[in-house]
């Protein structure tokens, strides 16, 4: 009988699977880094390199890639990369540590990008993982740009490798910045960033939403069986992380790592169409160089409508909607009830009617509760949030961020400062 992981590889594309290199019986976690016209990856592989190792042997493979119309530039810099990669793999490849690399070319087109690197090297280490029979193997996903802890493999090793019911994990993360007296515009925009994403998380989690992880391509490790139960890594140019990862949350316990951290480079990047690169690049060519991000009041009404969501067990699309005209909240106004914008994003939708046929197919209220995730996922929220505009516009980030920290925390801190705000968030996991 074929492994998930054979069954998986039967399903793909395989020509770009390699048996270059033989696979170790102790092979437990591979590193995927995506590399395209990249100078810095030197420095991530040495720190990989000097990491503790853990009980198992390690492989990092790096996917060198480019698209067919790469600039001369691009290709060179490639070209370099390759050079020394090899000559750091002869310094420090060993019995139980291995960095290779493939060179591919992508077809041009829409999968012509990091997700189809990423992809790539993934079905990779899926394939080796299957030559050696084992399916719990970690296929770790990392940055070229990024740099790691010490114990980054060990901690993986302890809280992800050997833990049975773990399936995936993300880990920690913090953006070095530059220096406030050489790049003080780019400095303020990484802060306001990675706000952003704490803020999102954050506001996310206090909405009762049950996947409120992060999302970044340079921070998440999966299991091998659990990579291929999620259909494998998407092949977009970019959010290939985001839509990857919300495959994998509803199919088991996810870890959250918070005893090492992944430092990816606070950088301007075109690289790809999302993410840290394109993000800085548009804060540091705005006059306000300020981050907007939804507000918080939008938030506080997707925790009430989530909140509500077991009421409507086996009841018919009818009746759903009416509940909803008149589900609400106390405030110093008197009870307000779901505004008009998030009422007709249901009804554009067809939510109740979705809603209905849910609960027809589960056999108890338990279900119901659980699988209305399976509907109302990540991207229906983000969907959602964008209807709320046209009542709840967009907001600077440290303003929305103080208002969490006093809501949820209890901590009453000014918006004026976005260091002095993130310092404080990263104090929250």
């Amino acid at each position: 009988m074929k492994s998930i992981l054979q069954t998986y590889l039967s399903r793909q594309t395989t020509s770009w699977l390699t048996q270059a290199y033989p696979v170790s019986s102790r092979l437990g976690m591979g590193v995927v880094i995506p590399c395209y016209n990249e100078p810095d990856l030197l420095a991530c592989l040495r720190c990989l390199a000097k990491a503790e190792k853990p009980a198992c042997d390690v492989e990092v493979l790096v996917v060198v890639n480019a698209p067919v119309d790469a600039s001369p530039e691009a290709i060179a810099q490639n070209k370099k990369t390759l050079e020394e990669v090899s000559a750091l793999a002869k310094e420090v490849n060993n019995e139980h540590f291995r960095i290779w690399f493939l060179d591919k070319i992508l077809d041009s087109g829409k999968y012509a990008g990091v997700g189809l690197a990423r992809r790539i090297g993934m079905d990779e280490m899926v394939y080796r993982f299957a030559s050696i029979g084992n399916e719990k193997g970690l296929i770790i996903s990392l940055d070229a740009d990024c740099r790691v802890d010490a114990n980054y493999f060990t901690a993986l090793e302890k809280e992800l490798y050997t833990n049975k019911k773990a399936i995936a994990a993300t880990m920690d993360f913090e953006h070095p910045l530059p220096d406030a007296g050489v790049e003080p515009v780019l400095r303020n925009a990484m802060i306001q960033y990675e706000l952003y994403l704490r803020y999102y998380k954050h506001s996310l989690k206090y909405t009762g939403f049950p996947y409120a992880y992060y999302t970044i391509g340079s921070d998440f490790a999966v299991k091998a069986d659990t990579y291929c139960r999620a259909g494998g890594m998407g092949k977009y140019q970019g959010g290939e992380d985001f839509y990857f990862l919300q495959k994998v949350f509803p199919l088991g316990k996810i870890v959250e790592i918070h005893t090492t951290k992944v430092y990816p480079a606070a950088r301007l990047s075109d690289r790809v169409p999302f993410g840290t690169g394109p993000s800085l690049i548009k804060l540091v060519g705005e006059d306000r160089n300020i981050k907007m991000t939804y507000p918080w009041k939008a938030f506080q009404w997707l925790c009430v409508f989530i909140e509500e969501r077991e009421k409507w067990f086996k009841l018919p699309a009818e009746e759903i909607t009416r509940m909803w005209r008149k589900t609400g909240r106390e405030s110093g106004d008197g009870f307000e009830t779901l505004p008009v914008s998030f009422l007709s994003f249901l009804k554009e939708n067809r939510f109740a009617e979705v809603i209905e046929e849910l609960g027809n197919n589960c056999a108890s209220v338990e279900i119901f509760s659980r699988r209305f995730f399976d509907c109302f996922n990540a991207l229906r929220v983000l969907q959602l949030l964008n209807a709320l505009q046209e009542i709840y516009p967009l907001q600077p980030v440290s303003q929305e961020t103080a208002y969490l920290l006093k809501e949820v925390y209890g901590v009453e801190v000014s918006a004026d400062d976005p260091f002095y705000l993130l310092s404080r968030m990263k104090q929250y996991y």
